[in-house]
């Protein structure tokens, strides 16, 4: 669709994408890359700081790029009402000049940090607090310090020429980003400070499917273990940040996420006046992938909502100080249902938690932490980072979207299944939204101990009873039986609901209650994990792995990598991140939809063999270490 100018009917369904690169400081649309790198097709946009003089209006003008306006270096300790009317009114007078077009008001960047210049004097702190408690002092914190957050974001989109922005830090966030009133909302990634990609699209995805709104990724090169942003010497040496292979598949994974928007924090690409160095040369084989040859390869392919309280809190583990089993900045420890929540992180996005860790790595010190000079040092010499820079597979691709209990109805009806996660308090008017939505096919899955007052005749079984223990859990389509760690599940009377697992005494462990076209799935055994609270019930493995199976639409043969799956009426698009150091040989594997007219490798634009079997179609796929590749199957149009 044409992009509107002001963000008016804007919505997360629109099929656009944009790639901006920063360039920073006063006057910085006069360094020679920006030139550069739009006549080389690198980017449609350039993200810029004021003033908003003659020479940047010129510069955007006769490009025709659009442009992100981000704030003078001072004004997020400054933001007071005057200046932010002030910075307003630039802003329209700049989208209402003809020639110019979409203009983005880049109103919070890196708003929720947990220093720096909006929290000059300490992020508000949230020991002894409940999880709603500390929701109403974040936002609250906000609301008195910043009001003039509320006029940046309070006029409604229709009145408006120009978009508003956020860059978020913290993937629980993004949910707080949009209900502030931002137009799309941009989660930093690749910073080994903040978490990793791949739950980050998770929950920014989500927020962005439950407001309607854009939403996007903002890629900084720079990483704290080595104090550099990416950057070569002249025989093309990295000296410090993240290897370009790295970032390359950031790209490739938030673009074919389906991102509308990729961001670059300032970053030098070329090594002389006319020549890319290796960041350099990554980013326009990703901008030819993305801008020029496949502008458009379908929708991301997601089934699955896990569906949170919006005030949980719950960021996913990360990096040196993000480790503990705490939520709310780490000041509030986890609850039975936080470690649900974690469980389930661990097992569909493995290895997440070592975002921004070097394990193994010779430039550790004797407690395992990386020493920045020895870092420095080790790249100098030549040595290779990408052992160091771990990255998460995903046992389900990207699949799964993170919403909050206060999405609405119209939000639920994008997925197939929806996973209630943690303490997730159903009010009335959400569970009218879901029995309507199981109604009409959707299948939701409950865990004993949440709160959600859901009737029995719904459930089809009412729990009742004192907790019991057991140690086996048996699978009852084909009798299989599994020795758990001890855990505990509550007595439940069945009624109309049909019994998928029994606990070691033929107890309810499971069960699956038709509820219209749908159904619903109730675990008896609370947050599914064990006694000791410290995994996850392998039967919860078993559920989650067989509701995938039902749903997704390709899947992965091989060792474990990260992957997603994109569609459109006549093409299945796979896209296999291969984020170890062996290449990835297997198969990608998706139902049989009639005559194929083409299997193709899309970033090398090559012919795949591959053979139809009684599975579906399986296409043949080898990934070089640290790669990235992209499988494209074609059928003919029915």
């Amino acid at each position: 669709m044409a992009q509107p100018r002001g963000p008016a009917g804007a919505s997360f369904s629109d099929r656009i994408f944009e790639f901006y690169h920063e360039f920073y400081g006063p006057q910085a649309y006069t360094n020679p890359e920006a030139s550069l790198n739009i006549r080389n097709r690198m980017a449609t946009g350039v993200s810029l700081q004021p003033p908003l003089d003659a020479g940047l209006i010129d510069f955007v003008r006769s490009r025709g790029v659009s442009l992100m306006v981000d704030p003078a270096s001072r004004l997020r300790k400054d933001f007071m009402p005057s200046a932010a009317a002030a910075q307003q009114k630039a802003i329209e007078e700049l989208a209402g000049r003809e020639g110019i077009g979409k203009v983005v008001w880049n109103v919070m960047p890196e708003w929720d940090q947990s220093g720096g210049d909006w929290v000059p004097e300490g992020r508000p702190r949230y020991a002894n607090f409940t999880r709603d408690q500390a929701y109403a002092r974040f936002v609250g914190f906000y609301a008195a310090n910043y009001p003039a957050l509320k006029t940046a974001f309070g006029r409604p989109a229709a009145e408006r020429n120009y978009w508003t922005a956020a860059i978020t830090d913290y993937s629980p966030n993004v949910f707080y980003a949009y209900e502030m009133g931002a137009d799309i909302c941009l989660l930093e990634r690749s910073i080994d400070e903040l978490g990793d990609v791949s739950t980050g699209i998770a929950f920014t995805r989500g927020a962005g499917r439950q407001y309607d709104r854009h939403w996007g990724l903002d890629i900084s090169t720079y990483r704290t273990s080595n104090d550099m942003a990416t950057r070569f010497d002249g025989r093309e040496v990295l000296l410090g940040g993240w290897s370009p292979s790295y970032l390359k598949r950031h790209y490739f994974i938030g673009y074919m996420a389906g991102a509308h928007m990729i961001r670059n924090e300032a970053t030098g690409y070329y090594k002389n006046a006319t020549q890319l160095d290796p960041f350099g040369r990554i980013t326009r084989e990703f901008s030819d992938f993305a801008l020029t040859r496949h502008p458009d390869l379908g929708r991301a392919s997601v089934t699955t909502a896990l569906m949170m309280s919006h005030t949980a809190g719950f960021d996913p583990k990360h990096w040196l100080y993000l480790q503990q089993d705490a939520v709310w900045y780490q000041d509030l420890p986890y609850s039975d249902g936080d470690r649900m929540i974690n469980q389930f992180f661990r097992l569909a996005y493995p290895n997440h938690w070592l975002h921004g860790l070097t394990p193994g790595a010779p430039f550790n010190d004797t407690a395992g932490r990386p020493n920045t000079r020895g870092f420095q040092s080790y790249l100098a010499r030549g040595g290779d980072p990408r052992p160091f820079e771990p990255m998460a597979t995903t046992r389900y691709g990207h699949s799964m979207d993170v919403i909050t209990d206060r999405a609405p109805a119209d939000a639920l009806r994008n997925y197939k299944v929806i996973i209630l996660l943690g303490d997730v308090a159903i009010d009335a008017r959400m569970r009218e939204a879901l029995t309507a939505w199981v109604d009409g096919g959707g299948t939701l899955v409950i865990s004993a101990g949440q709160n959600t007052g859901f009737d029995e005749s719904f459930l089809g079984l009412r729990l009742e009873g004192a907790k019991k223990s057991a140690t086996i859990s048996t699978w009852i389509s084909d009798g299989s039986t599994t020795r758990e760690a001890p855990f505990s599940y509550i007595p439940a009377s069945v009624a109309t609901a049909s019994i998928l697992a029994t606990a070691d005494d033929a107890a309810a462990l499971l069960t699956a209650n038709a509820v219209g076209s749908g159904r619903v799935i109730v675990s008896t055994a609370p947050y599914l994990q064990t006694a000791a609270h410290d995994q996850m019930l392998s039967v919860g493995t078993r559920l989650f792995d067989w509701l995938a199976e039902q749903n997704s639409i390709a899947r992965i043969d091989g060792s474990p990598v990260e992957y997603l799956v994109n569609e459109s009426p006549s093409r299945v698009t796979v896209t296999v991140a291969n984020n170890s150091g062996e290449p990835w040989t297997g198969s990608v594997i998706l139902p049989d939809r009639g005559d194929v007219m083409a299997v193709r490798e899309l970033t090398g634009e090559l012919d795949v063999p591959w053979t139809r079997k009684s599975e579906g179609i399986r296409a043949a796929g080898v990934v070089p270490a640290y790669d990235v590749k992209v499988f494209s199957v074609e059928f003919a149009p029915r």
